[in-house]
Formats: structure tokens, C-alpha cells, sequence
């Protein structure tokens, strides 16, 4: 038996519904209605019932969705035509219509040309990534810096995050470029060609902690501007902008997950773009760490798609 309204939504408990029906108006923490519950379960008979509630049929949950929109999302299509009706703005579809029209997934819509031939050339990287125009989506333990005033990513620009990109792209020793974390995303053609969008992490660790440190303080002084756990939050931005979001924080954790080498446990290092890492040779002058297994025969290169290292958006958002 169900331990509260939501739970019996979820489950298709109706009967329990039916004996805590003075409280079928409540929300839960994230916004969630009881029909928002039912919608997302694909609970049709539940649905059914709540929809001949005295309730709020277009009730939106945190994440800016209704119930129609939830079943959409998850594919309960006849749940999503039951509650069809209550959606104010949505258009039936024509009779004449034999295709189902099937809604996009909420991350695929990322516009950017990812420009993978730039990602061996440091030179147009390091042009790209101090560009006045470059846009920075800024990250911290996988939370996005999200602008409350606008409901929008806050886009960093290159003048706020210098201190650790030229780190990358500066003349740095290996050592202090091995604990920067900054992906290459791409750019949107539809845009200025040097506005490139970039993914840097600035969780503070390592021997940029104090530099970390300072661009969050500088950053979150601004008016409304703070992280956010993008689960919910990303569901209020536009699909292009969740698409880029996506990539991001895909490409980002899988950084974070390689910065060691599995074969000798030294740092690796980022490349061409964020999007390789490598075990580095070692110097000869170098007595305290042996040459790695790695470096004999087939190199120890790895890739965020192939093996172990692919990461299943999906899973990131569930």
C-alpha cells in the first residue's frame, strides 16, 4: 500500500487516492503534482480519475513542465492524449495524420559544429579560447553556474576565467596543465565563427585551488548568479542551450573520471581539445618514476567514445 498521494499516483493506487482526496491539490518539494506522478508513470486509469478532479490540470512542477508535457517526454502516449485537452496551447494533430508525432528529447537539440579538425591545432585552440567572444559554461562537482535574475546559463567570458585558461593555453609547465580540466564544444555557425563555446571545471583541487577559488568568488558576486544542480534546472532552458549543457557535462566528467593513467597511475594529460588524454613519456632524467607499460607498443590513448569511457546521457540525467 502507498505511503503518500504521490507514491500512490506513481503506483496506480487509486483507492488510496480516493481517501486522501482533500490533499490531491498538494505539491511536493520539486513542484510535482499527483497527476504530474501519473503522467510520468504512465498510470492512464490514474489519470483518468485525477483528471475528474477539482484540481490544477496544468499545474507546472519546478522544471517549468506540465503533466501532458512529462507524459510526452516519456513516451505515455495515452496518457499524453487524455491530458491533451488541458494544454492550452497545444494544437491536435490532424485526422488526416497517419505519423505520430514523436517529441524531441530535451538534450538532442544542440546547434554547435563541434570543429573537430581544430582539436590538433593548439594554436587555433589558443586563438579560440581567448577570444573576446568565446563563451565559458562554467562547472562545479557536475552543478552549472546558472543566472536566477534571467533563468539562464550564465556564459562566462574569456577576461573572468584567464587565470586557469592560460594555464592551458600559455606557457605553463606539463605539470600545471595536467590539472586543468577545459573541453572545446564547438561553435555555432549561426554566430560570430570565433565565438567558440567551451566547458571548464572549476572545482578546486590540485595546485589551482586558490586560482579556482577567486573565479567562483568573483563569479557568484554577481547579481544572481550561483550553481545549480543541473537535473532540474536544465529542463527550464531552451533545448539548444540543454543541448550544449549536455555536452558539456558529459565531456567534462569524463575528463574528471581519466586524469590517471590505469597502467601506472600518473596524471594524464588533456588534449586535443579536451577530448583525448594520454599517459606522458617520461624524461630520462626523470629517476623517480618508471617508464609506463603504456608507452610499450600500443600507447595508452583514451577516447571519451570507445570502451569504458563512453558516457550514456541518459544515465547522467536519471
Amino acid at each position: 500500500m502507498a505511503s503518500n498521494i504521490y507514491e500512490a499516483a506513481a503506483t496506480g493506487d487509486i483507492a488510496y487516492l480516493k481517501q486522501h482526496s482533500s490533499k490531491l491539490r498538494e505539491k511536493n518539494e520539486r513542484g510535482w503534482t499527483v497527476l504530474h506522478f501519473a503522467a510520468r508513470y504512465g498510470q492512464l486509469e490514474t489519470t483518468q480519475y485525477l483528471c475528474q478532479q477539482p484540481i490544477d490540470h496544468n499545474a507546472l512542477n519546478g522544471e517549468g513542465k506540465s503533466a501532458y508535457q512529462l507524459a510526452q517526454f516519456w513516451g505515455n502516449e495515452k496518457v499524453a492524449e487524455v491530458l491533451r485537452s488541458y494544454e492550452p496551447s497545444t494544437e491536435k494533430p490532424s485526422k488526416k495524420s497517419t505519423v505520430m508525432n514523436q517529441p524531441l528529447n530535451h538534450f538532442a537539440g544542440n546547434p554547435l559544429n563541434r570543429c573537430s579538425w581544430y582539436r590538433d591545432d593548439p594554436a587555433v585552440l589558443m586563438k579560440l579560447a581567448r577570444s573576446p567572444q568565446a563563451k565559458y559554461i562554467i562547472l562545479q562537482k557536475q552543478n552549472m553556474l546558472y543566472n536566477e535574475s534571467t533563468s539562464k546559463l550564465y556564459y562566462a567570458t574569456y577576461s573572468e576565467v584567464a587565470p586557469i585558461v592560460d594555464e592551458l593555453y600559455g606557457d605553463t609547465e606539463q605539470s600545471a596543465q595536467q590539472q586543468v580540466i577545459l573541453v572545446f564544444l564547438g561553435i555555432d555557425e549561426a554566430e560570430d565563427k570565433e565565438a567558440a563555446y567551451w566547458a571548464l571545471d572549476v572545482t578546486p583541487k590540485g595546485i589551482h585551488t586558490d586560482k579556482y577559488h577567486a573565479i567562483i568568488n568573483d563569479l557568484t558576486s554577481k547579481l544572481g548568479v550561483k550553481f545549480e544542480n543541473p537535473r532540474p534546472k536544465a529542463f527550464t532552458l531552451d533545448k539548444q542551450t540543454a543541448g550544449i549543457l549536455a555536452q558539456a557535462l558529459s565531456m567534462v566528467d569524463w575528463n574528471a573520471r581519466n586524469t590517471f593513467c590505469p597502467a601506472c597511475g600518473q596524471e594524464t594529460i588533456s588534449e586535443e581539445g579536451g577530448h583525448k588524454r594520454y599517459c606522458p613519456p617520461r624524461s630520462e632524467n626523470d629517476t623517480k618514476h618508471e617508464r609506463c607499460i603504456s608507452t610499450k607498443g600500443v600507447s595508452n590513448f583514451s577516447y571519451p567514445r570507445t570502451g569504458t569511457a563512453s558516457l550514456c546521457l541518459w544515465c547522467w540525467m536519471l
